[in-house]
């Protein structure tokens, strides 16, 4: 761990490590209530007792089976603000230090989910706390006993060799990343397009309670969803893809 502290510090940001907290993203929101960061923090550990994803979803985080790890940094150091950009952006820095890291090819789920074929495998959560935005990742490298409720729909990307040489290099290789992106941005929407799993896809998504079924034809430079169906052409900003139809159904 002193490697990879080294390496970040290099770069100008800083590192805790821990061997269990509740959330990394959890903890950085309430370190951030009475402590104005300086520069860019990375916060990683070994596992969470109450790790979450979107809509507060518990995300299931056993010791050393996969990657925990939050950014958190002042929103002044950041040049482009807009929400859809950030996750969209930040996704595919993940994707592709994934693949650099373990030679796997993910694809991504808009707007922040990670899949290895049709299985869930990891998530990215952006949220902003006291002028500070809160980046999170987590990532299942080598579980596999998974709650019931999670069997058919997770996975792992199954790299047992060297986890910890592994989860430094990805930690360092993101953060760099991501700290980067942040601070001059690059546009990688179509990167975002090869990446995405939904492209010219049947839906259903739902938002704000309100079902919407339809056709993906892309998203948009804001992030946002473009959905066509029999009536008219839509973009949303928000909404969860609840189905993804296949040609032998829907799977959820």
């Amino acid at each position: 761990m002193q490697n990879l502290m080294q390496l970040l510090a290099t770069d100008q940001i800083d590192l805790l490590h821990f061997e269990t907290v509740s959330s990394t993203n959890a903890y950085a929101k309430k370190m951030v209530q009475t402590k104005q960061l300086q520069r860019p923090l990375a916060i990683l550990t070994d596992t969470q007792t109450a790790g979450y994803g979107r809509q507060q979803r518990a995300f299931y985080s056993p010791r050393d089976k996969g990657i925990y790890l939050t950014l958190v940094l002042p929103i002044t150091m950041i040049k482009d603000v807009n929400p859809g950009r950030i996750t969209t952006n930040l996704a595919v820095i993940a994707v592709q230090t994934i693949e650099k890291v373990w030679q796997i090819q993910l694809q991504i789920k808009w707007v922040n989910d990670l899949y290895l074929g049709e299985h869930k495998v990891g998530g990215i959560l952006a949220e902003v706390e006291k002028n500070h935005l809160v980046v999170g990742i987590g990532l299942n490298i080598v579980a596999t006993d998974y709650p019931d409720e999670l069997q058919q729909r997770v996975r792992s990307l199954n790299r047992p060799d060297e986890f910890i040489m592994q989860r430094e290099a990805f930690t360092h290789q993101v953060i760099s990343r991501w700290v980067a992106q942040l601070q001059a941005p690059a546009d990688y929407l179509p990167q975002y397009h090869q990446l995405s799993n939904l492209i010219h896809r049947q839906i259903v998504l739902l938002v704000n309670q309100q079902i919407i079924a339809g056709y993906v034809l892309g998203f948009d430079n804001q992030g946002g969803i473009i959905v066509k169906n029999d009536r008219q052409e839509q973009i949303f900003y928000s909404g969860e893809v609840t189905k993804i139809l296949k040609a032998e159904g829907l799977e959820t």
